[in-house]
């Protein structure tokens, strides 16, 4: 069996990229703002409860794991909305 390129179902990226309308402009953006303010939350929720673990001595993966996560998505999203 031979696979040709790397995609297994024919699909290509386009040629160049869509245009979107003013309005889906918006809805990006603020989609993309509000993920991010959502994400910001979850890293502080992350962070706190790291700390509150940590003050007793305990090592709190899913909460670092939390902080971490949130703080990269946050900066994600908050980087496509910076370019919409």
């Amino acid at each position: 069996m031979m696979i040709r390129g790397h995609h297994l179902s024919g699909w290509r990226r386009p040629e160049k990229p869509v245009e979107l309308t003013e309005s889906q402009r918006a809805y990006k953006w603020l989609f993309c703002l509000i993920a991010c303010a959502v994400c910001a939350m979850v890293a502080v929720w992350g962070f706190i409860w790291a700390a509150a673990a940590a003050s007793h001595g305990v090592l709190s993966v899913l909460h670092l794991a939390a902080m971490l996560i949130g703080s990269l998505m946050a900066y994600v999203f908050g980087d496509i909305a910076e370019r919409a």
